[in-house]
């Protein structure tokens, strides 16, 4: 598997031993959750890039973001054991957003964050989506309102994690993408040989107190 490390993390778009983005990734804590916990795939930054040129950190979020990619919610020990909202929808799937003047790509480095959530009241029920409608699921990603869905549904942030993605080759910078092409590989080479089949996934590692980081 591919591990999710943070700002470490930067996945480009069709380059070769990139994890299936398109596929829900495997999520893993290992602490204990004494309540049902809700998992939560967003993305803050949509539809502008997160940073352009050699920015070092993130500095605004999209006007249209966040968009939600994955609600999870009833989870105890892992996320199959949950019941999905949303269903998971990956970065490459969303490479496109409509304006007034058409259909037109997304570009730069986007966040996608995951974010572990925690119910303070046992046997409670999730009453709000934050604006999520399951009935028109491509009208209400946009949007989604994580603070509202939080305050409402009593939620306490236990953990969180995410990676970059790479939306258009447009503002890259070469050096750096050759630079991350090579860890891919090796960790592509390392899953390889502990997974026969193959099969390249990605994992996302959830740890309190340690956010943005494996």
């Amino acid at each position: 598997a591919t591990p999710i490390r943070g700002r470490r993390s930067l996945f480009w778009r069709g380059a070769a031993h990139t994890p299936a983005l398109s596929q829900p990734p495997a999520i893993h804590w290992d602490y204990p959750s004494s309540y049902a916990s809700v998992i939560v795939c967003f993305d803050p930054d949509h539809t502008e890039p997160a940073m352009r040129g050699n920015e070092a950190e993130p500095t605004r979020g999209g006007s249209r973001g966040p968009y939600l990619h994955w609600l999870v919610v009833g989870a105890t020990k892992d996320v199959q054991s949950g019941t999905t909202i949303a269903e998971y929808q990956g970065p490459e799937d969303v490479d496109r957003f409509t304006t007034a003047r058409g259909s037109r790509p997304r570009q730069g480095r986007h966040r996608i964050a995951f974010l572990h959530l925690m119910l303070t009241e046992r046997n409670a029920k999730i009453q709000y989506f934050g604006g999520f409608d399951p009935r028109v699921p491509e009208r209400t990603r946009e949007r989604w309102n994580l603070a509202r869905f939080v305050a409402l549904n009593k939620l306490y942030p236990v953990s969180c994690n995410f990676y970059y993605y790479q939306y258009s080759d447009l503002l890259h910078d070469a050096n750096a993408e050759r630079k991350q092409l090579r860890s891919i590989r090796r960790t592509a080479a390392s899953a390889k040989a502990n997974d026969p089949s193959g099969t390249t996934v990605h994992t996302v590692y959830l740890k309190p107190g340690r956010l943005g980081r494996k």
